[in-house]
């Protein structure tokens, strides 16, 4: 999920409480993966998996991140 540049967003990885305290920082809870410019967060140890998962899409693309995912065994939507 791409976000505006309005401030800087971030997900809430199960309420880290250093993320919510930085006034800079809007903690959203929807989705896996957020990038916001150049800053990627994910919120979890399986939302790492789809932050890997959707650098490889944008890096390599959308193939290369489909094969990852089924290879690991990993149900993985596209962006």
């Amino acid at each position: 999920m791409n976000r505006p540049n309005e401030g800087m967003y971030a997900l809430d990885a199960k309420r880290h409480g250093r993320v919510r305290r930085h006034p800079d920082i809007q903690v959203v809870s929807e989705g896996k993966v957020i990038q916001d410019s150049n800053l990627i967060t994910s919120g979890g140890v399986s939302s790492g998996i789809n932050m890997g998962l959707y650098l490889v899409e944008k890096t390599i693309g959308k193939t290369a991140s489909e094969r990852t995912a089924t290879t690991i065994e990993f149900e993985y939507k596209s962006h």
